[in-house]
């Protein structure tokens, strides 16, 4: 497992799935929103088989957080959309407040709703 990577490059990954999954339902595009929301959940599988240890507070976040969000981008409500994306950076700070990483504290990455999109290339309102 040493040579997996590890809980950050995790994070990374799925902050990038949050910013495009939040551009994507901004632009109504529900089939990328979903796709990004189901990436979401990959990335915490991957995250869980290479560092079993956060399983459980892993779990305990994607199965209500990922349900919620997904349950929105099928019902193509943006509103539902907001307030569970909200709900699941909140549990994102929560996990972060109480967590270490390499000896440091995560306190000190704090998530919010994004501003600008990573990829300014894509058309989040898709074909």
């Amino acid at each position: 497992w040493r040579t997996q990577p590890g809980t950050a490059p995790r994070m990374r990954e799925l902050t990038q799935s949050f910013n495009l999954m939040w551009f994507a339902a901004q632009a109504n595009n529900w089939d990328f929103a979903g796709f990004e929301i189901y990436r979401a959940g990959e990335e915490i599988k991957a995250n869980i088989v290479t560092r079993p240890g956060r399983a459980q507070a892993l779990n305990e976040w994607a199965e209500p957080n990922l349900a919620a969000l997904s349950s929105a981008a099928k019902a193509k409500d943006r509103v539902a959309f907001e307030k569970a994306y909200d709900n699941a950076i909140a549990g994102c700070n929560a996990c972060h407040g109480i967590s270490q990483g390499g000896g440091f504290p995560i306190k000190a990455i704090k998530v919010t709703r994004p501003t600008a999109p990573l990829f300014p290339n894509l058309d989040y309102k898709g074909q």
